[in-house]
């Protein structure tokens, strides 16, 4: 028989050393841990878990050990946990989960990602740069959700809701041109020391220059709290990565993801798994 053990939020901080060897996304899996940004993570073991998968909105994060209780989990991907159904990639840290996740799934394969780290390069002066008819206005939730419509960005998917980004740490910029959003930046995730950034920009507005703008007001007031600036973004994306080396970004060492193109979703099994309550919040998951 098959087991894995569900946390309670309250929980989350065993699993904190396996996260901690992740050199991408620090910041995602921090926001997690730190109750910032919703998430649910499973082990194998509830009193020393030596794996754990950290379900988070669409990204899934694996680390530690490729036990074979959670290999089976994850290949049978039962909808009864409600975790599935918004696979977007599977991101291992370390080899031995990228080489398990490989084998259990014949229909998935590499997507390079590219990971950027701010170099200290001096910032434009975004203000005077402005063309005519422009403003930079900072987010909330109702602006939030305004640019979500407008440009068909995922500010209230990433967050899992705008309230919770005004309310958690979230924040962002977008540029509005005559009144209406052109181009956005906007923390995806916020640690405690770094901040992963989203850009987006309507297709009228491109290849004038928004993007680098909204994104040099994004990275001043991230600067100023004190917060390190990261990018990613898969390795085809050549538009997104000269913006990053455009605006003073160097590379760090790469990751992947398993996942497909397009980004296909998983298929799912349904009455294979079970569950029960247990003491203090966990939830035991089993398949016979």
């Amino acid at each position: 028989m098959h087991t894995v053990y569900e946390l309670p939020a309250k929980r989350f901080h065993q699993t904190a050393p396996l996260f901690a060897n992740a050199w991408f996304d620090e910041m995602y899996m921090e926001a997690v841990l730190l109750g910032r940004q919703p998430g649910r993570i499973f082990v194998n073991d509830l009193k020393t878990p030596t794996s754990a998968v950290m379900f988070r909105t669409y990204e899934y994060y694996l680390a530690g050990d490729p036990v074979q209780s959670l290999r089976q989990f994850l290949k049978d991907a039962p909808a009864e946990p409600g975790v599935f159904q918004n696979f977007y990639g599977w991101a291992p840290i370390g080899k031995p989960w990228e080489q398990a996740l490989l084998d259990d799934f014949d229909a998935l394969g590499y997507i390079g990602r590219l990971n950027f780290i701010w170099n200290n390069a001096p910032l434009m002066n975004w203000r005077a740069a402005l063309p005519d008819g422009a403003s930079i206005v900072a987010l909330d939730a109702a602006l939030a959700q305004q640019v979500d419509a407008a440009l068909n960005e995922t500010i209230g998917a990433v967050w899992s809701g705008y309230d919770r980004f005004e309310q958690n740490g979230g924040y962002g910029f977008v540029l509005l041109m005559n009144g209406s959003p052109a181009s956005v930046a906007f923390a995806g995730a916020v640690g405690t020391k770094a901040v992963n950034i989203f850009v987006g920009t309507a297709d009228q507005f491109h290849r004038q220059g928004l993007a680098k703008i909204v994104c040099s007001a994004f990275i001043e007031t991230t600067l100023a709290r004190g917060l390190l600036p990261t990018w990613d973004t898969d390795s085809a994306n050549g538009r997104s990565r000269a913006l990053a080396k455009r605006l003073g970004f160097i590379e760090r060492d790469p990751f992947v993801e398993i996942g497909s193109y397009p980004r296909l979703p998983l298929t799912l099994s349904t009455g294979v798994w079970s569950s029960e309550a247990l003491a203090g919040g966990v939830t035991r998951w089993f398949a016979r």
